[in-house]
């Protein structure tokens, strides 16, 4: 947890928005990896964190989200 995403050990099933850390910061383990020696036989699954959207520019894609999905 709190590290930075390496693609060679760790493979990320989805991003969560966190204000808190920087992106590519590992905030959750789903499901941990297995090594033997220098060996990977699984990788870790584990969630990301993802740059936040600030409120009003999330607002404004919703709205044109359901705007093209209206027409």
């Amino acid at each position: 947890l709190d590290q930075d995403v390496d693609p060679n050990v760790h493979q990320a099933m989805f991003e969560v928005e966190n204000p808190d850390k920087q992106p590519g910061i590992i905030t959750e383990v789903v499901q941990e990896g297995y090594r033997i020696g220098d060996r990977l036989l699984r990788p870790a699954l584990v969630a990301v964190s993802k740059k936040t959207i600030k409120s009003e520019k999330k607002d404004e894609i919703l709205k044109n989200v359901t705007k093209n999905n209206e027409n």
